[in-house]
């Protein structure tokens, strides 16, 4: 009973997330937590389709 392999592109993620004030730093630029956090969970959701 084997696995059958899966494409990357059957795997793919697009997540849309809205950036509120609280996100961001006075420059207005994304604090880089919150782009590690996006990015962890769309690589969780990545790989449980794999």
């Amino acid at each position: 009973m084997g696995m059958t392999p899966k494409t990357s592109s059957s795997t793919a993620v697009t997540m849309t997330e809205l950036v509120l004030p609280y996100h961001a730093n006075v420059a207005g630029n994304m604090h880089g937590g919150e782009v590690m956090k996006l990015m962890d969970s769309a690589a969780g959701i990545a790989a449980a389709r794999h």
